[in-house]
Order: structure tokens, then C-alpha cells, then sequence
């Protein structure tokens, strides 16, 4: 018999491949639990070296969720990875938040945006002064 939390759990996992399948990810399955050498719970195919890790709970642990996602990457051997939580009291994929390092982010905007990178041009010019607390 399989316990309510691992059954909410495969459940979650299931709409999340399904979500990815219909937005362009055909390949996104559910992988199996390998104890403590787990790999995420979802991958977008088998030649993608990214770990997805699905949360449904209430509490939110982030730095124990994020100390699991990087045991998950490196027992992958993938080059990063990411949390999915599910919003409380929804079941829009869609609308469920996502969580990584920063340092997993940092080459996706490279990749997305680094052709375009010029430097910072402020648009406004218009400045506020203070006005001196002392008369």
C-alpha cells in the first residue's frame, strides 16, 4: 500500500511531465527513486543533463531542498537542476514556483541574453534631492 504523502508526490510528478509534454518537452518522463543515490524525480529527456525535483508540500525548507537538488546533480552527474513547488490550493503547473542557485541561473541568461549584453544606460536621467533634515 502506498502512503498519502508518496502518493501526492506521484501524483504532482505526473501533472508536472504532463505540463512539460504539452510545452514543447515530448520526451519529459518520471524517473525512478534510486535511494540515496536519487536523480530528481523528473527529466525533460535522457540527453538533457538537468535534474528536476518536485515538491507538494506546505512547509517550505528551501535549504534543505536545495542541499537535496545538489546531491541530485552531482549522483546525475548533470550541470544543474531546479525545484519545482506546487502552489498551495492549485493545479496549474503553470502557476507553481520554481527555485535554484543563482549559480544555475547565471549560464541560462548567458546563453539566453549573452549576444545581447551592452552596457547599463540609465533611461531616466531625472534625479531627486534630498532635502536637508537641518535648518
Amino acid at each position: 500500500m502506498t502512503s498519502r504523502p508518496r502518493k501526492v508526490g506521484t501524483e504532482e510528478e505526473s501533472r508536472i511531465v504532463l505540463w512539460f509534454q504539452e510545452h514543447g518537452w515530448p520526451y519529459a518522463k518520471r524517473i525512478a527513486q534510486k535511494g540515496r543515490k536519487d536523480e530528481g524525480d523528473v527529466v525533460l529527456s535522457e540527453r538533457i543533463p538537468v535534474v528536476v525535483e518536485s515538491k507538494a508540500v506546505k512547509a517550505w525548507k528551501p535549504s534543505t531542498w536545495i542541499k537535496e537538488l545538489e546531491e541530485e546533480v552531482k549522483n546525475a552527474e548533470a550541470k544543474w537542476g531546479f525545484l519545482i513547488i506546487k502552489r498551495v490550493r492549485s493545479t496549474d503547473v503553470g502557476e507553481y514556483y520554481v527555485l535554484l542557485p543563482l549559480k544555475y541561473l547565471n549560464p541560462i541568461l548567458k546563453l539566453l541574453y549573452g549576444d545581447t549584453l551592452k552596457p547599463y544606460k540609465r533611461t531616466n536621467s531625472r534625479v531627486i534631492r534630498r532635502r536637508s533634515s537641518v535648518r
